[in-house]
């Protein structure tokens, strides 16, 4: 019962304790283990330790001299069962290889054994790097014979698919810790540098500065001037953007690419494309054979993240119109991500609840007053409200915009300020606050109402 090696190799037994069936135990091999893991996890049970929550030895030295008793990248661990008794042999042996430094055991064409499983299957072959573990999966030992097998008891343990029995886990909740991140995980406990940070439409459309105005000289079709494109930061840099895609033309018929346009949460849109094989302007890819497009047809209100070249179409050869003719040239089809295509943990098949509540009911615009309101919707919604009168007449529209979020949402809030579509305060009476609310993908449209009494001060 000495260790394999006298160094590097251990043999250990457990302590006098209950482990229930189905329990899962961490086991810690080295005595330093806090540097690593920190102080806040705590073992089970440990190498070296008192009786209660340590391994203990079998013999004298059986522990061997190494106080680090697994190897990352290589490792070979025997766990059987024995009642101590010299006359008896061991029970139960199971085994776990990993890494490729360490052979498997074959025993295949030597005379007296058993064909053991391919030499492949026998160990696993990737290396858990730091913050991951190897795990069982279950308890089922994949493809072992378990009679008339080379094993002492009758069993095989070589013959166990370890790759298909076994699995690579986090050891702690992995993500992006970084607030400011576009896909910032609250429940991340370690940084995994997989933060993101996304360019906004909005900056998109005003990386120029807002002094450039609303068009901005062109040299060409899709060329910005030398003074326009020495004023746009963002221009021919490769930049990643999100937004829901509300529209699709195929230009590819008039010798142009695949156009998306996106919009954000706020109701900037801008064009990101797509160039087919072999095009002339750029060797791209068929977009219509992806996830965007289901049996053949193309699926609007998806929401997606896209990495290209920020480039400008400029329709008439001589300006660009900053609202309208950016786009993201997209050349692989791994830079399109589908965030949200409705049918996901996020997507939102039917419309169930929405709610739009005035508060106060009545206010004096003409004292500066402005009323509250609050409205819920589900996700993936086009939102639509409206101020009428009580003879349905049209007075104003306070939000007409698509909101993408991923993630349901109870309520948002505005403010009326009690004008009317050409800024004048609206005459004292009762007005109808009206909700639309409608599913892109499906039609699906629901509405709401409430009524607002506007006073006069006597």
């Amino acid at each position: 019962m000495t260790p394999s090696h006298f160094l590097h190799g251990f043999t250990a037994r457990f302590p006098q304790i209950f482990i229930p069936a189905g329990d899962t135990l961490h086991i810690i091999l080295n005595e330093n283990y806090s540097e690593f893991y920190g102080d806040a996890f705590i073992p089970d049970l440990v190498m070296y330790g008192s009786d209660e929550n340590s391994m203990l030895e079998t013999d004298a030295n059986s522990f061997g001299l190494g106080d680090g008793k697994i190897d990352e990248s290589s490792e070979l661990i025997i766990l059987f069962k024995w009642d101590g008794d010299t006359e008896h042999l061991i029970e139960d042996v199971d085994y776990f290889l990993w890494g490729q430094y360490h052979p498997p055991i074959n025993k295949t064409e030597i005379p007296g054994y058993q064909s053991d499983s391919i030499p492949e299957n026998q160990y696993f072959d990737g290396v858990a790097q730091e913050y991951y573990a190897y795990s069982r999966i279950g308890t089922d030992e994949v493809d072992e014979i378990q009679n008339d097998g080379n094993g002492i008891t009758g069993h095989d343990e070589t013959s166990e698919n370890f790759r298909q029995s076994w699995e690579m886990i986090e050891l702690f909740n992995l993500g992006c810790m970084d607030e400011a991140a576009s896909n910032y995980d609250s429940d991340a406990e370690i940084p995994d540098g997989s933060c993101e940070y996304l360019t906004t439409i909005y900056d998109i459309i005003h990386n120029c500065g807002d002094d450039m105005g609303e068009s901005i000289e062109c040299s060409g079709e899709y060329d910005l001037s030398s003074t326009s494109a020495g004023e746009c930061p963002l221009y021919e840099e490769t930049i990643t953007t999100s937004g829901v895609i509300v529209d699709y033309f195929d230009v590819t018929v008039y010798n142009g690419p695949y156009s998306f346009t996106i919009e954000s949460q706020d109701g900037y849109r801008i064009d990101f494309v797509v160039w087919p094989e072999s095009s002339s302007y750029q060797d791209g890819f068929d977009v219509t054979q992806t996830d965007l497009f289901t049996q053949g047809s193309y699926n609007n209100g998806y929401l997606v993240k896209v990495t290209g070249k920020l480039g400008a179409y400029c329709d008439d050869d001589e300006q660009l119109d900053i609202f309208s003719e950016w786009q993201v040239t997209v050349e692989y089809e791994s830079d399109i991500v589908i965030l949200d295509d409705g049918e996901g943990e996020y997507g939102s098949d039917n419309i169930e609840n929405i709610t739009i509540t005035p508060a106060p009911f009545a206010m004096l615009p003409s004292l500066g007053e402005t009323l509250d309101y609050s409205y819920s919707f589900p996700n993936k919604s086009r939102v639509i409200i409206r101020i009428y009168d009580l003879s349905g007449r049209f007075i104003t529209s306070l939000i007409d915009k698509y909101y993408s979020n991923v993630r349901p949402i109870e309520n948002y809030s505005s403010t009326w300020d009690g004008r009317d579509q050409l800024g004048q305060i609206v005459s004292p009476g009762t007005y109808i606050m009206h909700m639309e609310v409608m599913n892109p993908v499906t039609g699906e449209t629901q509405t709401d109402a409430a009524p607002i009494v506007i006073g006069v001060k006597n």
